[in-house]
């Protein structure tokens, strides 16, 4: 399974200005932290699959336009190449 991880960005982009500025106005950069996971599962040779799920935690935030929560993802493979990675 890999997890990833983003931070507190917001922080960081915004640091210079002279004043806080609120993060869900325009030009606003919230605090954030999000995690995505993504699982791979090999079926055989040939055949892969990776659910994942981004922003497991559903947070919002906003770094000029709202981000997406929650999000689900599906991936399906099929190798082309021969079972033994070199071809016939």
């Amino acid at each position: 399974m890999r997890v990833r991880a983003l931070g507190d960005r917001g922080a960081r982009v915004r640091a210079a200005a002279p004043s806080p500025v609120n993060g869900y106005t325009y030009m606003g950069v919230s605090r954030f932290f999000v995690v995505d996971a993504r699982v791979r599962y090999r079926v055989d040779r040939n055949w892969a699959a990776a659910p994942g799920i981004d922003n497991l935690g559903n947070y919002a935030y906003w770094n000029f336009h709202p981000y997406p929560q929650r999000s689900y993802r599906a991936e399906l493979k099929y190798d082309l190449r021969h079972p033994t990675g070199r071809p016939s």
